[in-house]
């Protein structure tokens, strides 16, 4: 899996009907996601990881990542957080 190019969110926050990507991405910050309804199917690194309804999913935008299949009515949380406003938490 190849992404085309690195993009740059910074803090950003959506909320909404989940789309499947055409090609993989990437991005320079965290990403968390949490699913209300439905259930998504991600490929990382050609490895698949389903994220089902109340769940969550936390990685590093900087791995090529591609939403792949998503149940019908599926909708979701994404919150993108810069990895050094992240590092400052110390958590």
């Amino acid at each position: 899996m190849t992404a085309t190019r690195l993009e740059t969110f910074g803090w950003r926050v959506w909320r909404g009907a989940v789309l499947q990507m055409p090609t993989p991405h990437q991005h320079s910050e965290l990403e968390i996601n949490f699913v209300f309804s439905g259930a998504m199917t991600y490929l990382f690194g050609g490895e698949l990881r389903r994220v089902a309804v109340g769940s969550w999913l936390v990685f590093w935008g900087a791995l090529p990542h591609a939403l792949i299949e998503t149940e019908p009515q599926t909708e979701c949380l994404w919150l993108t957080v810069p990895l050094t406003d992240f590092l400052r938490f110390a958590l």
